[in-house]
């Protein structure tokens, strides 16, 4: 299921760092009409079976700001599991109309909160667009560090089929382990992008892909999202 917010600022500018601000509203929202549901989400590091993407509109991108002259942005929210469409849905209906604080001196209002049809493959290929970047991230267990690849990196799709089996398992079984070392992906249009997250710039994946697969993974990934951190807004790839 997908929801569309939209949303209206009372300046034209926020940070550069706004996922963390989506996040934010997010949280503040499903901890009100929520509680219990937001510790099990949030008071761990669990996998978040969902993703977002924004849409600025008429917007000006600059090293530690976005100018959004229009003062309108869109926050498109995804997930394949309807009892969490339905908590994210009344979390985000919850703050209508609110004036809540956001980025600086700057102020958010949510002024309408839809649902949008989603679309399913029967397909074991699909053309994505990638709707937020795709994080591939290997996390060294021993230093606590990160280490972020792109398309470009040999070792992307690797890393990538890994985190995926990693976070897959626990929802589908082991038998999930051979479909995703199956998948294909294939680059149509991808470029590499750093954006900034929580304080840390992120090297990520942005463009158009193909994937190909068994049509049970390939629609998770278009419900859920692809890769890395869809929680903070990665991820997100849509059926073109």
């Amino acid at each position: 299921m997908q929801l569309k917010i939209k949303c209206e600022l009372t300046n034209e500018q926020i940070t550069i760092d706004y996922r963390r601000k989506i996040v934010m509203l997010m949280k503040k929202g499903l901890s009100e009409t929520n509680p219990s549901l937001f510790e099990e989400l949030y008071s761990e590091n669990k996998l978040k079976e969902y993703t977002f993407s924004v849409y600025f509109k008429d917007a000006v991108f600059k090293k530690e700001d976005i100018q959004i002259n229009s003062k309108e942005f869109v926050i498109n929210f995804s997930t394949g599991n309807a009892e969490l469409a339905v908590n994210f849905y009344n979390a985000f209906l919850s703050l209508k109309g609110q004036q809540i604080p956001f980025s600086g001196s700057n102020q958010v209002k949510i002024y309408k909160v839809s649902l949008v049809p989603q679309v399913r493959s029967n397909e074991e290929q699909v053309i994505a667009t990638i709707k937020s970047p795709i994080i591939c991230r290997e996390h060294n267990r021993e230093t606590k560090k990160d280490w972020f690849y792109t398309f470009e990196d040999t070792r992307f799709e690797s890393v990538l089929k890994k985190n995926l089996t990693y976070q897959l398992k626990p929802i589908f079984g082991n038998c999930v382990e051979k479909d995703i070392l199956d998948l294909q992906i294939e680059n149509i249009k991808m470029k590499k992008t750093v954006v900034l997250c929580y304080d840390r710039y992120l090297a990520c994946t942005i463009g158009r892909l193909s994937l190909s697969g068994k049509p049970y993974l390939v629609n998770y990934f278009l419900d859920n999202g692809f890769g890395s951190m869809t929680g903070l807004g990665f991820g997100m790839v849509e059926a073109t």
